[in-house]
């Protein structure tokens, strides 16, 4: 999926920064730009108390002293930098959107909603907010929403493969699983070459129990994208299936390595490699509950027509 923002690079920091702060600063610079974690946030530490950096570029040190705090698992500290660089500077939309996902993952669903609009507000033209903001509602369950917003984003730029993919996912979400695959593979045959769409038709697959097929496409997904976190992760899950437990957690190593995302969903991949690492230390070897999907109609189940996924659901009758 999409990385959340642009981050202001080093180079770019030293540029907005007073003209006698570039020796012996490059270097915390480029580290607090990182964002990877402890020794990130000490770097933006030196950065903020160095006193170099102008006042109105101050918010991007927080900013980025945020993700850092958030990539080492200290979410009220990076919360509080996300709330400092909204003071500093209230019409940076990435920050919303990055406070967002901390809100959510602390339990405070509304306020997170709340950032949201804001984001999209501020970046009202641009699809990738559009589609980042569906991405958060997904996480949510708000599945209708995220599908409005993915119609607000195909009005931006119709050809949009991330925002198509979404959608396959959505639509599964909904239960309608074969139209997901057959989503999926239209937008293969097109874009052979989409790392993302195989990973994505891995997990209709894993879903509805067909686990070769999963791994055909998860070998197919990292073929194209050798460091694809969220893949390992899906190939982990399989190979617990398959009562592979030392592949499984070779699987969930891989998908620690490399640099962190700036982005909602990394932290969730790392976690659930994290959990299932722990989990299989302790040889706790029963999967993560699924959530449940969608029950077959029976006497008592109504029907109800999605128009934006064009699918009709089970829901519960009056």
């Amino acid at each position: 999926m999409l990385s959340i923002t642009r981050i202001c690079t080093a180079a770019a920091l030293l540029a907005l920064s007073a003209p006698h702060a570039h020796a012996g600063l490059g270097g915390d610079l480029k580290r607090c730009t990182a964002a990877s974690g402890n020794s990130s946030a000490r770097a933006c530490t030196r950065v903020i108390k160095s006193g170099r950096l102008r006042r109105s570029h101050r918010y991007i040190a927080f900013y980025n002293r945020g993700w850092a705090h958030r990539n080492s698992g200290n979410l009220k500290r990076a919360l509080e930098d996300f709330d400092k660089a909204v003071r500093l500077k209230p019409n940076y939309g990435d920050t919303y959107y990055s406070r967002a996902g901390v809100l959510f993952d602390l339990g405070e669903t509304t306020r997170s909603l709340e950032d949201l609009d804001r984001y999209v507000k501020l970046k009202r033209n641009s699809w990738h907010a559009y589609y980042n903001r569906a991405v958060m509602l997904r996480r949510m369950h708000k599945y209708e929403r995220a599908l409005d917003d993915l119609n607000e984003a195909a009005k931006i730029k119709p050809d949009a493969k991330q925002a198509g993919i979404l959608r396959a996912l959505l639509t599964s979400d909904l239960g309608d699983h074969q139209g997901a695959v057959a989503q999926l593979s239209r937008l293969i045959n097109a874009h052979p070459k989409n790392a993302g769409a195989y990973y994505a038709r891995a997990t209709v697959m894993f879903r509805i129990s067909k686990m070769e097929d999963a791994q055909t496409d998860l070998t197919d997904a990292l073929r194209l994208r050798k460091h694809f976190p969220a893949a390992h992760v899906l190939l982990g899950r399989i190979y617990e299936r398959k009562s592979m437990t030392e592949a499984a957690k070779k699987s969930y190593k891989k998908a620690l390595l490399g640099t962190r995302s700036k982005s909602p969903g990394s932290k969730h991949t790392r976690d659930t490699a994290r959990a299932r690492l722990t989990a299989l230390a302790r040889n706790v070897t029963k999967e993560p509950k699924q959530k449940a999907q969608p029950a077959k109609v029976s006497s008592i189940d109504c029907r109800r027509f999605i128009p934006s996924a064009a699918i009709t659901i089970t829901v519960p009758c009056d």
